[in-house]
């Protein structure tokens, strides 16, 4: 049996409700984010549900940087501790405005970090965390100097 149409099954369900498609994968097909005939196809896309040690390099904004980054969720499983502010900054840089991480694979338990992801997505929020694009990048460091000059010696 064919997979569904992404598009498809998001219209057939979409009754004027917040919609989240999981794929699991990297949109590829803008069609399912542009379609405004009966509305958007969806409001959320799953891109990213994996286990921390399986993640891929996708980047939702790398493909549509004029979407909101609302647009795109992230749900990372098995988070180690230390990894937590690593993890969150990465996704939130790739584009992902929803990144859900969790301490198991099994989100029907209570993560084991909870404390820790809120205050992460919390500075997040509130503009508190140092992004990778706002550190300190030395552009202000002198330039080389270079010095021409010629060996032709006729």
């Amino acid at each position: 049996m064919a997979p569904a149409n992404v598009l498809d099954v998001s219209l057939a369900e979409n009754a004027g409700y917040l919609t989240i498609v999981a794929t699991g994968s990297p949109l590829l097909d803008d069609t399912a984010l542009n379609h405004t005939l009966q509305g958007s196809a969806a409001d959320v896309f799953v891109t990213t549900n994996d286990n921390y040690t399986k993640l891929g390099a996708w980047s939702p904004y790398a493909f549509y940087p004029l979407q909101d980054p609302t647009r795109w969720a992230a749900l990372i499983g098995d988070v180690p501790k230390d990894k937590i502010g690593e993890t969150a900054t990465e996704f939130y840089d790739r584009g992902y405005g929803i990144v859900h991480m969790h301490s198991s694979h099994d989100y029907s338990v209570e993560p084991a970090d909870l404390q820790d992801v809120l205050t992460r997505v919390t500075q997040q929020k509130d503009g508190t965390a140092i992004r990778r694009l706002q550190e300190d990048r030395r552009l202000s460091t002198p330039a080389p100097t270079f010095r021409w000059s010629c060996d032709d010696r006729s």
